[in-house]
């Protein structure tokens, strides 16, 4: 009984320690009011499983870049623009996109996509910088809108 209460005890804490990590990063993103491409790609590829938690910006954009989701041309320090946050809300979140979006699969028809999907307002510019708070309601918004949520 004793091994019962200590093994539960041990899960217990390391299920609390891996939660804090997590939310300890998600805060730090949350404080920055412009998203480098890097730190999108930790909540995009944590988010498609494509990395663990505790994966740093670079693997994370590494990861994105195999996925095709960055050109290599890109650098992970670079501000995330509005129309590349789209394309990697609506390729995390599998909204299939209309026939141009389908076709060529890029930053443009992914922001005019969510444009026409209502997510993003009619008025808002591609160029835009994006904050870690707006990175993670855009991405709430295309979860609900394909199902997941």
């Amino acid at each position: 009984m004793l091994r019962k209460i200590v093994l539960l005890l041990v899960f217990a804490f390391c299920a609390f320690h891996v939660t804090a990590q997590s939310s300890q990063k998600i805060s730090e993103l949350l404080e920055f009011q412009n998203l480098t491409n890097g730190q999108a790609s930790y909540l995009v590829a944590s988010c498609m499983g494509l990395v663990e938690e505790n994966a740093t910006y670079e693997d994370s954009y590494n990861a994105l870049v195999s996925e095709k989701l960055f050109k290599e041309s890109n650098s992970p320090d670079q501000l995330l623009t509005l129309a590349k946050a789209a394309h990697l809300c609506v390729k995390s979140s599998g909204i299939k996109g209309g026939l141009l979006y389908s076709i060529f699969h890029n930053d443009r028809y992914a922001f005019r996509e969510l444009k026409a999907l209502g997510i993003i307002p009619v008025s808002m510019d591609p160029s835009v910088k994006v904050s870690g708070t707006d990175l993670i309601a855009l991405m709430n918004c295309c979860d609900e809108k394909a199902g997941k949520k």
